[in-house]
Parts: structure tokens; C-alpha cells; sequence
């Protein structure tokens, strides 16, 4: 499982656009489901990432496009890992956590887009 820097390791990164990235998996790890479900907050993950919501925009143009953005930078550290040792629980346990994650997302998204 890729490793999850910590928010000291963040503030460390330089690049805007790697330091939301990374605040987003932070955020995935510490809250699961609940980060998708509420929806993101552009606010908190650029807090956690030091720099502003002005910022967050100059990266992403939505949060969709941010969130598909940390899935498809983890699946691809996850795929480069995959490659050089043995699938485990733990990589498992989180392929389950992030595609339940996502899959919450689109319903929720879909239940908002009807309603």
C-alpha cells in the first residue's frame, strides 16, 4: 500500500498540485467514506495542504476533477507496487476501501443531480 505522508510531510512538498494530491489521500485514510460522502471541501483540503481555496482552483476545476485526480495518482502508485511484490490484505483492504469510497461518491452524486 502506498504510503500516506503525514501533514508535517505535506507542508514539506513544494508542488501545489503533489500537495493537494497528497492532502486528498491523507484524507481518504483518515476519514473513509465520510471525505466522499459529504462531498469535498476545497477549504479543508487546501488547508491541509497549506495553501488556498484560490489555489485549489488553479489545480483542479472541480472537486470531481480533484477527486479523480488522488484516486488515479493512488491506483497508480498501488499499480507501480503491484508490479514489484505480492498482492496483501492491506492492498486489498484499501482497493476495497477506495473503490467503496467512489462508488458512494457517484450515488451520492447522482442522488443530488435528481434531487
Amino acid at each position: 500500500m502506498p504510503d500516506v505522508p503525514t501533514a508535517e510531510e505535506i507542508a514539506a512538498i513544494g508542488d501545489p498540485r503533489d500537495r493537494f494530491l497528497a492532502a486528498g489521500a491523507r484524507m481518504l485514510v483518515d476519514d473513509g467514506f465520510r471525505v466522499l460522502a459529504a462531498g469535498v471541501s476545497p477549504e479543508r483540503v487546501a488547508a491541509l495542504a497549506g495553501r488556498s481555496r484560490r489555489t485549489f482552483y488553479e489545480h483542479f476545476e472541480t472537486k470531481e476533477d480533484y477527486l479523480r485526480a488522488v484516486l488515479r495518482r493512488h491506483l497508480d502508485t498501488s499499480d507501480e507496487e503491484m508490479e514489484s511484490e505480492r498482492l496483501t490484505e492491506d492492498v486489498l483492504a484499501m482497493l476495497v476501501t477506495v473503490l467503496t469510497a467512489l462508488a458512494g461518491y457517484w450515488l451520492l452524486h447522482l442522488h443530488r443531480s435528481r434531487g
